[in-house]
């Protein structure tokens, strides 16, 4: 099966911080584009399609997404403005 992505991704291990339903989480990034990014809670706080949470990424601006899929503590998340390169 082809990947139908807009974006290519790019493999990371990028700890960051941000909000999740308005409390500061901790989460590290995997699998970053400028659309999203896979994202792996460690069981901090548990990720569901349709939640909200805000990423501070080094070299950008704070940035909104919206949780896509979720599998265990794992989970895809679309950036509301994409990001730049």
């Amino acid at each position: 099966m082809m990947d139908e992505r807009s974006a290519k991704r790019e493999v990371v291990d990028l700890e960051v911080t941000g909000t999740f339903e308005g409390e500061p989480c901790r989460a590290l990034i995997y699998d970053l584009s400028m659309d999203g990014c896979m994202v792996h809670t460690g069981g901090r706080f548990i990720l569901r399609a349709g939640d909200t949470i805000q990423f501070a990424l080094p070299y950008a601006a704070a940035t909104d997404a919206t949780v896509i899929w979720t599998k265990g503590q794992f989970g895809g998340a679309k950036f509301t403005t994409r990001i730049d390169q």
